[in-house]
């Protein structure tokens, strides 16, 4: 950091975008890595040193027909003075039946991460497009520039040759009197599938959560649990406890 001591909370901002412009991508999903709201906190903490401090409270709008909405007010302040920049998120409506106060908790929680980066000026690192593609392109970057196996060309000449005769065991790898009675009925799927999607905009962090718990209740094996891993009526009674779903399907 500069040795520069700021005058002023808009040259003590300056400084600090100087040196910081984007925050920690520390959270994954379905959609893609994100910035977590400790990540966030973490992220605009170099900022204390020049000065700035933040404050991240609420207020209430009452409308005429008797509800009200939430909005998380998020200051920055300068010490020393009066100087202040503040922003206003109004929450959007909960339509939500059971556990009103936890989803109000995960939407508040996803509205301060995004009021946070955005009044400190860090670029918004929860962005699905951004946050799937980059994997992807390294991962095909690394397959290009992996050297060749010697062996290969023998190989596929030899699968070549030899796949008329491994038609016989691919059938009978999957035989067609296969027991079906255990896997998930695509109706239930797709409820879970419509529940994820819900919370998913709400809360990623609940999401995540939900799923490391399946995996360790399940006894799966897989590094990182999607919707993927739902395959038997089992999973489907793990999983729809824990995104808060009555297990009556």
């Amino acid at each position: 950091m500069a040795d520069e001591k700021p005058k002023s909370l808009h040259s003590a901002l300056a400084l600090f975008q100087a040196e910081h412009c984007r925050a920690k991508l520390d959270g994954s999903g379905n959609y893609g890595t994100y910035t977590t709201l400790a990540s966030g906190i973490l992220a605009t903490q170099p900022a204390a040193h020049l000065g700035i401090s933040h404050t991240q409270t609420f207020n209430y709008l009452h409308s005429d027909n008797g509800k009200s909405k939430t909005i998380v007010i998020t200051t920055l302040r300068f010490s020393g003075s009066d100087e202040k920049i503040e922003s206003q998120l109004l929450l959007p409506d909960l339509q939500v039946k059971n556990n009103v106060m936890q989803a109000l908790g995960s939407a508040i929680t996803y509205a301060r991460r995004y009021a946070l980066l955005a009044i400190y000026g860090l670029a918004p690192s929860d962005d699905d497009g951004e946050g799937s593609a980059e994997p992807v392109l390294e991962k095909a970057a690394q397959n290009q520039s992996r050297p060749p196996v010697k062996n290969a060309p023998p190989k596929k000449t030899l699968q070549q040759k030899t796949a008329p005769a491994l038609k016989p065991v691919a059938q009978q790898q999957a035989p067609k009197e296969v027991n079906t009675a255990d896997f998930v009925r695509p109706e239930r799927l797709n409820k879970i599938k419509k529940r994820l999607s819900e919370m998913w905009t709400i809360d990623q962090d609940e999401v995540l959560l939900a799923f490391r718990l399946f995996g360790d209740q399940a006894g799966l094996s897989a590094q990182k649990v999607t919707i993927a891993n739902v395959i038997t009526e089992k999973h489907a009674d793990i999983i729809e406890p824990l995104l808060g779903m009555n297990n009556d399907t």
